[in-house]
């Protein structure tokens, strides 16, 4: 389902940049995210506020030109 997101995105869309995040510890989504060829890119501090407190998160991308052999 994730390739048909990208597929997507990036043919019908048009998209140069998809972007992803996780929390730090959500282990199983970071998986999957590099599975399909995602990038891990930064840690993003204090992203969100969770139960009142400051939350780390990790962003992931996907450019176009790194799918360029699977969608064009």
């Amino acid at each position: 389902a994730l390739t048909n997101v990208l597929a997507f995105g990036f043919k019908e869309m048009n998209l140069n940049r998809i972007e992803a995040r996780t929390m730090i510890d959500n282990i199983p989504s970071q998986g999957l995210l590099c599975k399909v060829g995602f990038k891990e890119e930064c840690i993003q501090r204090s992203y969100r506020i969770i139960r009142q407190k400051p939350v780390d998160i990790k962003l992931y991308t996907a450019l176009r030109q790194d799918f360029s052999h699977l969608f064009f």
